[in-house]
């Protein structure tokens, strides 16, 4: 059986909980807009990388290359998307010419997929990996049928650029008032 002194404490519980809610302050509303914080817009581009690795089944000419990308980046954050031009020097293209696409995501992960026309009229393919500043690339040169593993470090001076710049500057140009 269910006394009344025993229901007391948990009412009285409750009604000092509820007031207390009614005397609490108003709570601040603060409104964020992600529009102001999105890092967003095109730049010129240019990417030095280097490196050496191993061929896959085949051996190598010379094991270090050096590739150089000239192009234009595209910035929607969190992601990076940068493309154009490439020579390279050495490991399986030996000499070459092609284009190259990236997609780079602001928490330091990339991706790379290229081709490029090289030495002895064949074309060669390549597949890089990354983070950060270092990268894995696995190059396939057609015609031949060889591979390549090379380790590689990067230098995307065009993004770097881009994210050094002036944030009031960056602004302006997106909005036309330069």
């Amino acid at each position: 059986m269910l006394r009344s002194r025993d229901a007391v404490a948990p009412l009285a519980t409750c009604a000092l909980l509820f007031a207390g809610g009614l005397c609490q302050p108003a709570s601040v509303n603060a409104q964020v807009f992600s529009e102001e914080l999105r890092i967003e817009g095109a730049w010129p581009e240019i990417t030095l990388s280097g490196g050496g690795g191993i061929g896959l089944g085949n051996t190598l000419d010379s094991n270090v290359f050096g590739k150089l990308r000239l192009g234009a980046l595209y910035v929607y954050e969190p992601w990076i998307i940068a493309g154009g031009a490439i020579g390279e020097l050495g490991a399986l293209a030996e000499r070459g010419l092609g284009a190259e696409l990236e997609v780079h995501h602001f928490g330091g992960l990339w991706a790379q997929v290229g081709g490029s026309r090289v030495l002895r009229s064949q074309w060669m393919g390549h597949l890089t990996f990354g983070f950060a500043v270092f990268g894995v690339e696995w190059q396939h040169r057609f015609g031949e049928n060889s591979n390549a593993l090379l380790f590689l470090l990067r230098a995307p001076i065009g993004l770097w650029w881009f994210l050094l710049e002036d944030d009031a500057a960056r602004k302006r140009r997106q909005h036309g008032d330069e």
